[in-house]
């Protein structure tokens, strides 16, 4: 995807301070993006800080592909935020969702927690392709990693 996929790097792995935050560990001020489709054009998983305008209008150029005319991108100060998005990929139906649940710092590592949201076996759904993603700008700070976890729901429509 563009310079992005060098942005951030995507160790999806428990953090280090299992039990809660530790002493190091300060929780980031977020603010959501609004994305109001899950039929977006990203195709594959991503996990990704973005850090640029050019980067955001390059990833919005493709999360907002389906949509015609194409809204211009949600307002980020890139001197003072960065956006820290997760999109699932293209999945077969719909009933999928993302969304970040918690973004923290801890020394230079902004830890982000994301849920996958998958429709259990008796949940019903559209038959149609959907690509979820969720995206929310946080606090700036200089030499920053991105490590994103990841969890997985499973719903339970019965």
């Amino acid at each position: 995807m563009l310079a992005l996929a060098a942005t951030a790097s995507c160790n999806c792995q428990q953090a280090p301070s299992v039990g809660g935050p530790s002493a190091q560990t300060s929780p980031a001020a977020s603010r959501p993006i609004p994305i109001e489709e899950t039929y977006t054009g990203i195709d594959e998983e991503l996990r990704t800080l973005v850090r640029t305008q050019q980067e955001w209008e390059d990833l919005w150029s493709r999360l907002a592909a389906n949509r015609i005319p194409r809204p211009a991108p949600p307002p980020v100060n890139f001197s003072e935020e960065v956006v820290v998005v997760a999109a699932m990929g293209t999945r077969p139906t719909g009933g999928h969702a993302i969304r970040i649940d918690s973004v923290r710092y801890e020394k230079d590592t902004l830890w982000v927690d994301v849920t996958s949201v998958i429709p259990g076996p008796t949940c019903m759904t559209t038959q149609a392709l959907t690509a979820p993603v969720a995206a929310v700008a946080v606090e700036r700070r200089p030499n920053v990693t991105g490590r994103f976890i990841d969890r997985e729901e499973i719903l339970d429509c019965g």
